[in-house]
């Protein structure tokens, strides 16, 4: 609905709802059956863009559904709804039971794109990923001293550049050299962290973008850069 709300607000057009079946979910709880919002767009008064005279016989419909409401649609529409099973009860009732399942596979992935979207959770996630891969490097490590203040301002680099966590993954793979060095030179209270990987990786990948937004102290960074082996001046 959120497309609809977009089109409404726009000013480009004039907007109108012709037809809502959603709202068959609230006056028809026991009903499962085709779902869409149709709106039509028409040229706005005055547009110098059309004809004066063709402006009230211009309009296309737009039909907003979700891809499981139109998969319902294609199948049902040409044939139960108008064709010659209109009045098959099996079918239909066949129908109903999978748009029961299609409008509850919806909620569920509507619930899913949620919590993608909440940030604590995706950091907490990436945290636990981190710490899967730092494990390869410090075997021992003990998950209950994680630093999570540290851990927030290592996340911050990813504002700069946003680093999935697969491309930490094959950074750890193609530098494994180089972080065993870094983490066998170092004895700073970073490296003690999983989120050292991404400084390690910035190090490596994105040094500029680096330098110009860290926020701690620069003798901090010149040594982990001296650690794996990389002149922090010329880099």
């Amino acid at each position: 609905l959120n497309v609809a709300e977009k089109l409404q607000n726009q000013n480009v057009w004039r907007i109108k709802k012709t037809k809502n079946t959603f709202d068959y979910a609230v006056e028809e709880a026991g009903l499962f059956d085709y779902q869409s919002l149709h709106l039509v767009c028409i040229p706005p008064e005055g547009s110098i863009d059309f004809p004066k005279d063709e402006i009230p016989f211009l309009s296309c419909e737009i039909q907003i559904r979700t891809l499981l409401q139109h998969a319902f649609a294609e199948i049902s529409h040409d044939s139960t709804y108008k064709g010659v099973y209109r009045n098959d009860k099996e079918m239909l009732r066949k129908l109903a039971k999978s748009m029961a399942l299609m409008e509850a596979t919806d909620d569920y992935f509507l619930e899913v794109f949620q919590m993608m979207a909440d940030e604590k959770r995706y950091y907490r996630n990436y945290l636990n990923e981190l710490i899967t891969l730092y494990k390869k490097f410090v075997p021992g490590f003990d998950e209950t001293k994680i630093d999570f203040k540290l851990s927030d301002t290592m996340f911050e680099l990813l504002q700069i550049e946003k680093i999935d966590v697969d491309k930490i993954n094959s950074f750890t793979q193609k530098s494994e050299k180089e972080i065993k060095l870094a983490y066998s030179n170092l004895d700073s209270y970073i490296t003690k962290q999983p989120v050292s990987l991404i400084l390690l990786y910035f190090i490596i990948n994105l040094s500029n973008q680096l330098k110009s937004n860290w926020t701690m102290s620069e003798g901090i960074l010149k040594e982990f850069y001296n650690a794996m082996g990389i002149s922090y001046d010329s880099y």
